[in-house]
């Protein structure tokens, strides 16, 4: 046989092998057709040698208008997964992922690709053995346009192991993906910021060339991804910005992938960073910054806000007790002259005004200090709330007549029933802001919780129309002869006004003693009535005393009385444990509600359906009511198990610095807060404070 022959028959056979490895590979490497999109497992090499590093490639193609999801699917979706079986003679690595799109779905941001995308997956040969080898995989992916649909799929593709490598047909194809794919770059310094006021930015250097550039989180709950990034380019470098998540927490790494395009790159640039912010008061590109609230409230606005909010404080149910009081006075001084009557709402006010600016002084400062604390935080703490029941019980007492305060010493004279009327009317004023704290009145949240976001002299401002508001009423009325006739003349009526007003005193007394077994336990609650019956006993024992004519030495027995049951009180108390028991079986373990937490929200978001979230405290009248009176409705429950809505309940009866922090997000310090995110939609609905049955009812209307 000839050379020439010899050397066409080799060349006809080392073709015939080709093909048939080609044939071989492309009937075994199946595309699988799924529900408007085709998968398919591919590889850059169809011959490889022993020890040499190729790539796989799990190609999605899908249906025009059509996407799948990148490792952070955003809002809502589903990443792509595939996991291997493979011979002994192959390892693989992970996906490599190429930088993704942005894609917005109504309030919805999702992060993919639309049309094919091919994932690149690093492997190698690790075995020294020749053949043919089938590698095996299962894939699952989530397709959306409109809808979304899951899908998954099993896949092989067949390799040999020969003397030559050979490429195959897709190997451009992975090598261009594989360009995509951001890179940890040592030659680019990149700085993360972030401030005060939620917001985040990026100094990407001095690329005057830039004209796009966009960042990636690679986890969720880093930034808003709703809110568009603004890029600033300026001689002194390029800086990418935005708002932050209302999820993000303080010592997260900024981590995921920056793209930058721009005049003097030839393609995009995509790196893979992950960075600690810097954190600083003011970014220092204020003008470039998207603000971080939704609804801009001029001052003048607030103000008014909170002077309205001051006046509806006054009927509110936490107030009732205090009304009470004030009304009592009121009347008693009708027969007085007009300047002792304006002299007495007056010093009320002034206590009012005093109360607010060290309740909003103590809020500011301890926010400054880092505490995550609101309006009501006092109440918070059983101490406090212990302090508060002995304060109205002693009250209740008096207006029901057990004893009376200063009624030996109103013989001395005049002048001191003035002064004591004086001091009276300022402490009212003070107690009256104390038990409204429980309460939050319509157009009072929003303006407390947009103070607490500006400056001290501005919060100051809020917190002095809050007092303004409420002490107005009473002013107006001592001020206005008009309005002061139509109070009956006092008499011997109001002796049993007076007892009949000791009622809601005594259900206030009631009402902070559950508060207390809320926040604590059954030994402590225990001491508190023991102490409660303690003092009783000495206060009764002392109303004798003032009636006896016997005075002289029995004054210091009641002295001595008095300290014995204190001291017995305090150490009842001291024994009881002010720790909520742990083994305690919840009200709400049969309930329809579930217990807030920041993942429970975010897994209900993402479940697609209607979401309702109740932030509220024992402490907070105006929220049992609600929860009474509307929440708890038959008809009510019934349309949030028609609609299938996911109920969480956030408890700020203790203290909570994740709960204060959600309200903050909110623009709210205080409760109650009702918050309503329909299905599917990540913007909230707010309600007001005060519920109806309609206004629950018409969210499902809409």
């Amino acid at each position: 046989m000839n050379l020439p022959r010899l050397a066409f028959y080799k060349a006809w056979l080392v073709a015939v092998a080709t093909l048939s490895i080609c044939l071989t590979n492309t009937a075994l490497a199946k595309i699988v057709q799924k529900d408007h999109i085709e998968v398919e497992l591919i590889a850059d090499h169809l011959v490889l040698t022993p020890g040499q590093e190729f790539n796989l490639g799990l190609r999605l193609s899908a249906e025009d208008g059509w996407h799948t999801y990148w490792k952070n699917p955003g809002d809502a979706g589903l990443a792509t997964d595939i996991s291997f079986v493979l011979p002994s003679a192959f390892e693989v690595g992970g996906i490599q992922w190429p930088y993704p799109h942005r894609f917005k779905l109504g309030d919805l941001v999702n992060y993919g690709y639309e049309g094919e995308v091919v994932l690149p997956i690093p492997a190698k040969v690790i075995t020294d053995q020749y053949g043919a080898f089938t590698i095996l995989a299962d894939a699952s992916w989530l397709v959306c346009k409109d809808i979304c649909i899951p899908g998954n799929a099993s896949l092989s593709i067949s390799l040999k192991i020969g003397e030559g490598a050979i490429q195959s047909g897709w190997f451009g194809v992975i090598a261009g993906e594989f360009d995509k794919v951001p890179s940890q770059s040592t030659s680019q310094k990149f700085v993360s910021q972030i401030d005060s006021g939620g917001r985040w930015a990026l100094m990407l250097g001095n690329h005057s060339g830039i004209s796009r550039a966009e960042f990636f989180p690679e986890e969720a709950d880093l930034i808003n991804a709703g809110v568009p990034q603004a890029l600033t380019v300026s001689p002194d470098g390029a800086v990418l910005s935005g708002i932050l998540s209302d999820f993000y927490e303080g010592k997260k790494l900024f981590s995921g992938t920056l793209v930058v395009d721009g005049n003097d790159l030839a393609l995009a640039k995509a790196y893979d960073i992950s960075l600690q912010p810097v954190v600083v008061d003011h970014l220092a590109f204020p003008d470039s910054l998207p603000a971080n609230n939704s609804v801009e409230l001029g001052l003048l606005a607030v103000v008014l806000m909170g002077f309205l909010g001051g006046i509806i404080l006054n009927a509110m149910p936490c107030v009732f007790p205090i009304l009470a009081l004030k009304v009592t006075s009121m009347m008693s001084s009708h027969s007085e002259v007009t300047g002792r009557r304006q002299l007495d709402s007056l010093l009320f006010a002034v206590g009012v005004f005093v109360a607010f600016w060290v309740l909003g002084a103590a809020l500011i400062i301890l926010q400054t200090l880092g505490h995550q604390v609101g309006w009501g935080f006092q109440l918070q703490s059983p101490t406090f709330v212990f302090i508060l029941a002995i304060l109205f019980f002693v009250i209740s007492l008096n207006m029901a007549g057990l004893f009376e305060i200063g009624m030996r010493l109103q013989s001395i004279g005049s002048g001191y029933r003035k002064s004591n009327t004086a001091v009276s009317s300022f402490l009212s004023g003070v107690l009256a802001v104390v038990v409204a704290t429980p309460c939050t009145a319509p157009f009072m949240g929003a303006a407390m919780g947009f103070s607490l976001t500006q400056s001290t002299w501005v919060s100051a401002l809020v917190f002095t129309s809050l007092a303004a508001g409420m002490a107005f009423p009473y002013v107006l009325i001592t001020s206005t002869p008009q309005i002061a006739r139509l109070f009956p003349k006092p008499g011997a009526w109001m002796l049993s006004f007076k007892h009949v007003l000791s009622v809601p005193l005594f259900l206030t007394v009631l009402w902070l003693v559950w508060v207390f077994g809320k926040q604590t336990n059954v030994d402590a609650v225990l001491g508190l009535l023991i102490s409660l019956a303690s003092l009783g006993f000495a206060l009764w024992f002392f109303g004798k005393i003032q009636l006896s004519l016997h005075k002289n030495s029995r004054g210091w027995q009641f002295l001595v009385v008095v300290f014995v049951l204190v001291c017995l009180s305090s150490a009842v108390f001291t024994y009881g444990t002010t720790q909520k028991d742990s083994t305690a079986v919840e009200d709400e373990e049969f309930s329809l509600w579930n217990k807030w937490s920041v993942e429970g929200e975010r897994e209900a978001l993402r479940s697609g359906k209607p979401v309702f979230i109740d932030f509220t405290a024992a402490w907070c009248i105006t929220c049992q009511v609600n929860e009474r009176v509307v929440l708890g409705r038959d008809i009510v429950e019934q349309t949030f198990l028609q609609h299938e809505v996911v109920l969480l309940k956030a408890d700020w009866t203790s203290r909570d610095p994740v709960i204060a922090k959600e309200l903050q997000r909110y623009g709210r310090t205080g409760i109650p807060l009702y918050v309503f995110y329909p299905a599917g939609v990540t913007t909230p609905v707010i309600l007001t404070e005060i519920l109806s049955v309609k206004e629950v009812m018409e969210l499902f209307d809409q």
